[in-house]
């Protein structure tokens, strides 16, 4: 919208119209009112990520091999970035010549140029041990009530069954990671993702904008609860960012 705005403004002052119109302009991208309404939906998604340590083949720059890689073998070359080459061009380079009854000529000759060749590196393929995702544990909810349970939790269904392998820990001996008594080994990854969404709508009807917020915040709100913001008058767009929140029924209880 800021760059519209800018454009605007801009075919204006070229054209020479007035400050007011200018103004106007501003004005009327800009100007916001104010909204009141309420939480009418709420929603969460957390994801799980089963993971097994396995052995897998990668490819790489032969100086980029991870100390832990074994079973290297040569793979030809990939380029890697370019460089700049200095050669000599058979009459790469020319000069105007004037000559004494005004006229001119061109005279080309031999010199050294620069151009941009490509960097070939040796490439290989090896074998690295590594925690690699084998499945997705998801869990979501929408919540229309204030009547509804608010409870983020995973489903841990089948979780337990997973070849946790005790308390094996990944070998860091270069010798011993072909036979990693880890290897077929499951866990739960340590990094999640999670998603914790509030859907406001005005009194009217006429404003609808769903944010995402903090766990937190979440868990501290309901649907039913108050909340006002602001929205631009021109296209009904209403930033999350100035959306406040009310006191909850109990509060003014």
């Amino acid at each position: 919208m800021r760059r519209i705005l800018v454009q605007i403004v801009f075919v204006i002052a070229i054209l020479g119209g007035g400050a007011w119109l200018v103004s106007g302009v501003i004005y009327f991208f800009t100007n916001q009112a104010e909204w009141t309404g309420q939480i009418v939906e709420m929603t969460w998604e957390r994801n799980l990520y089963l993971q097994i340590y396995k052995a897998v083949r990668i490819g790489n720059y032969y100086d980029q091999v991870p100390d832990l890689a074994y079973d290297v073998t040569k793979d030809g070359e990939r380029q890697r970035g370019t460089k700049t080459e200095i050669y000599w061009a058979e009459n790469g380079c020319s000069e105007t010549i004037e000559e004494a009854d005004g006229s001119r000529s061109t005279r080309r000759f031999d010199c050294e140029m620069e151009r941009e060749v490509p960097v070939m590196v040796k490439w290989v393929q090896y074998t690295l041990n590594v925690w690699e995702n084998k499945q997705t544990i998801s869990a979501s909810d929408v919540i229309t009530s204030n009547e509804q349970k608010i409870d983020p939790q995973y489903n841990y269904e089948g979780i337990s069954q997973i070849n946790r392998c005790g308390d094996l820990q990944r070998s860091q001996i270069p010798e011993m990671q072909r036979h990693d008594p880890l290897l077929g080994c499951e866990r739960i990854a340590p990094h999640t993702s999670e998603v914790y969404n509030l859907t406001y709508l005005s009194d009217d009807g006429d404003i609808r904008i769903t944010c995402a917020v903090h766990y937190t915040q979440f868990m501290n709100v309901r649907v039913g609860r108050p909340a006002t913001g602001k929205f631009y008058t021109w296209n009904h767009h209403a930033p999350c960012e100035l959306v406040q929140l009310g006191l909850s029924a109990d509060a003014e209880n």
